[in-house]
């Protein structure tokens, strides 16, 4: 039977640890697979062994400690207070069934080591915590240098792989893990790493039962679209477009039906819903498997196939000509299913561009797009559009990135977000919200939108106390709800503008319109990221339908809309740059009717819904595509 020398030898040259570059994908090749069960098992054996004597030893170094310990024990509690002097004694004296003799002077390296090892990774926990990779990756690396198989090392290793977007690293030393101590968490992890990495192999497609099955005599004007949500259940900007646009493509001649995303809108905690149900005349099918299936813990990649195998029975019953996909929650997701469908039924694919969210794996905007992970997502949507027929680009900035990328300039259109003008128009503002929100006769700044991380909603929060700094009282009402909602309130209150600043919460579609009417400035604070370069939110629009001038950071996309004098910009995360802009806004009403008045004037002759009709018409068109 080997030794522990020999096997860490064999485990050293199976695993390499150090080795630069990217592994192979740890399902095609288990590295660990140099080590049998039963010589793994010997190996734990010895260490486990080889702790519980390290152990020993430091129990009988820490005596004193332990006295220590007793002491702040006693004071926890009264109780503890008459266990003491017993306790002191036991402690002192050795009474803790340990040896009478311990070979102190050949473990000693090993408590040492013991000692190195565990600051080591409680240090590189904390570091990895705190966003310090390199420090995190170095002390992890060291422990793993002086003992391959060290759990708590290789536990730590295997989060921040996957912190930094490396996840066929990741993978692998999650197989190793589960190699040294298999749980049920742990294959878990390793599946749902297998899954992202398998879904974004750009070779890759869910796979559709059965030989191709080409539709005879597709329904003429019949298009299918995948959502990853709907109406009633989930109102927001996503829906909104969709709900929207559907009826601008029905308007247009066309005929459109839904298909929404495999456990939705179960996966909104909704338990009671028709698999079929019709809004505003349109056709919704719900896939549904049931309350036992767990839509976000089912890996990725068998999440696809679950979706496309039960969307290939809704083309089987709807027939339609087209496969029309808007950007899932990954991007991609709802692309490689709409591929799927379209390849099988040979039918035309069209994807529609919403967002950009390559970099929306991490909550850390600074490796954001960097890593494996963010370049896998980038691979995999150039993929879906160079393989869709027809592209649609939520923004002109974004149809030109998507261009510039490689894809054919011929099949990018552009399909913008639009309003309805006769729901949002300018009107006055309601005295009851004045008071609800005590705003008085004050100039009011204000957001209507997600509170998320790359919003910047805390610039526009610190602007406004710049602006009191200044001399400049304005107030601010935030509309909307997110993750960051809890750090903002915080914020507020650190720079003790509470009584200038509401976070109003999340407020229906009907209630929105007249707090857009309270607002004398609109402000999108948006920070640098791809999303933010690329993408022309909706609420702009709104905005401007309302007759309120606005202020957005100075990215390309947001530019664009406020391009020809219809808005001002600013420098992007900047709160001295949008106080700045803000100052010079409230002292020149004259310049805020200005760009109100263009504003209002360009979005209702250019960016409406119903004009979204003519445009997928056109684009429609060039696929040979007919209502």
């Amino acid at each position: 039977m080997p030794n522990d020398d020999e096997l860490l030898g064999r485990a050293r040259a199976a695993l390499p640890w150090n080795q630069e570059g990217r592994e192979e994908i740890y399902w095609r090749h288990r590295y660990a697979g140099a080590l049998d069960a039963a010589e793994l098992r010997v190996l734990e054996l010895e260490r486990h062994l080889a702790r519980k004597s390290s152990d020993l030893a430091r129990l009988k170094a820490r005596r004193w400690w332990k006295i220590g310990e007793a002491l702040a024990g006693a004071r926890s509690s009264i109780s503890g207070l008459f266990r003491l002097p017993v306790k002191l004694i036991r402690t002192a004296l050795g009474a803790n069934q340990l040896p009478a003799t311990v070979d102190t002077t050949s473990l000693e390296h090993q408590i040492e080591a013991l000692r190195r090892s565990e600051g080591a990774d409680h240090l590189a926990i904390v570091a990895l915590a705190n966003r310090r990779y390199e420090e995190a990756e170095q002390l992890t690396d060291s422990a793993l240098d002086k003992n391959p198989l060290d759990y708590g090392a290789l536990h730590t290793k295997a989060k921040l792989l996957v912190a930094t977007g490396e996840l066929t690293s990741a993978h692998r030393y999650v197989g190793l893990l589960i190699d040294i101590h298999p749980t049920s968490d742990l294959r878990q992890w390793a599946d749902d790493l297998r899954g992202l990495v398998i879904s974004t192999d750009p070779m890759w497609l869910p796979d559709i039962p059965g030989p191709p099955e080409p539709l005879a005599s597709p329904n003429q004007g019949r298009v299918l679209h995948l959502l990853k949500e709907s109406l009633p259940f989930y109102e927001r900007g996503y829906t909104m477009r969709s709900h929207h646009n559907l009826l601008a493509a029905r308007l247009a001649g066309f005929h459109p039906v839904v298909t929404t995303a495999l456990g939705f809108p179960r996966s909104q905690g909704h338990e009671e819903f028709e698999q079929l149900d019709t809004i505003d005349g349109i056709r919704h099918h719900r896939l549904d498997l049931g309350a036992e299936y767990d839509s976000a813990a089912v890996p990725l990649d068998n999440y696809l196939l679950d979706w496309a195998w039960q969307a290939a029975a809704v083309v089987r019953s709807e027939r339609p000509a087209a496969i029309h996909a808007g950007s899932g929650h990954h991007g991609f997701d709802t692309a490689l299913v709409g591929l799927a469908l379209s390849k099988h039924f040979q039918i035309p694919f069209i994807y529609e561009v919403r967002s950009s969210l390559e970099q929306t794996w991490t909550g850390d905007p600074e490796i954001a797009e960097q890593g494996e992970y963010y370049e896998r997502r980038l691979a995999q949507e150039y993929r879906c559009m160079a393989e869709a027929d027809l592209v649609l680009a939520i923004s002109q900035t974004l149809a030109d990135d998507i261009v510039a990328r490689g894809i054919d300039p011929t099949k990018v259109h552009l399909f913008p977000n639009g309003v309805d003008p006769s729901k949002f128009e300018p009107r006055t503002k309601r005295s009851d919200l004045i008071a609800r929100y005590g705003l008085d006769d004050s100039p009011v700044v204000g957001y209507v939108s997600n509170l998320g991380t790359r919003e910047g909603v805390d610039v526009l929060i610190r602007a406004i106390a710049d602006l009191r700094a200044g001399g400049i009282e304005t107030k601010g009402l935030i509309v909307g709800d997110g993750p960051r909602r809890d750090d903002l309130a915080r914020l507020i209150g650190q720079l003790g503008v509470g009584d200038l600043v509401t976070l109003v919460g999340q407020v229906s579609q009907a209630e929105v319109i007249d707090h857009y009417a309270l607002i004398d400035i609109f402000v999108i604070p948006r920070t640098t990221d791809r999303a933010a370069r690329l993408i022309t939110p909706l609420k702009p629009y709104e905005a401007m339908a309302m007759g309120v001038p606005i202020v957005v950071s100075d990215l390309p996309a947001l530019a664009e809309i406020v391009a020809g004098g219809r808005g001002e910009v600013f420098k992007p995360e900047s709160p001295e740059a949008l106080a700045a802009a803000l100052a010079d806004l409230i002292a020149d009403q004259a310049r805020r009717a200005q760009l109100a008045e263009r504003a209002l004037a360009w979005v209702t002759a250019e960016r409406t819904w119903e004009s979204n009709g003519s445009r997928l018409t056109a684009a429609y068109a060039t696929i040979g595509l007919t209502s």
